[in-house]
């Protein structure tokens, strides 16, 4: 079966459209280069005040050098070195609170035996893993 209808475009671009497109953009690029040689002319007339000027215009300024690590590995290791003893040791997270900071096992340890808020009762007096016990249906201790 043929199709009665043509699969081909029926007209062609229009000459007036491409014509004013071009212009415009001729004209765009005409505009833009005398923006910015008037902008260069403006610049260069009026240079910039030496208290304006910044480090890298300044004659005789010393640029900074960069800030590299001097031994990577080692700072890695001496990072994670702290890291660990804050894991594995005591000390004060908030005095005045009375928070403090225990061994990561030790605190998984009393996690585990004595649940997330052990002191945290509901109104039946059960604590909070034993409330969750007696929602999921397993016998409470």
């Amino acid at each position: 079966m043929s199709d009665p209808l043509p699969r081909y475009e029926k007209s062609d671009a229009s000459a007036r459209g491409v014509w004013i497109f071009g212009m415009a953009l001729s004209l765009s690029v005409v505009l833009v280069v005398f923006g910015i040689g008037a902008m260069l002319k403006f610049l260069s007339a009026h240079p910039t005040s030496p208290e304006r000027a910044s480090w890298v215009t300044s004659p005789g300024a010393e640029v900074p050098a960069p800030r590299l690590q001097a031994d990577p590995r080692a700072e890695m290791q001496e990072y994670r070195a702290r890291q660990e003893a804050l894991l594995k040791g005591y000390g004060w997270v908030d005095r005045e609170r009375g928070i403090v900071r225990m061994p990561i096992d030790q605190a998984m340890d009393v996690i585990a035996e004595r649940g997330v808020h052990p002191t945290k009762t509901w109104p039946n007096g059960a604590t909070r893993l034993q409330m969750q016990q007696q929602k999921a249906g397993a016998p409470t201790p």
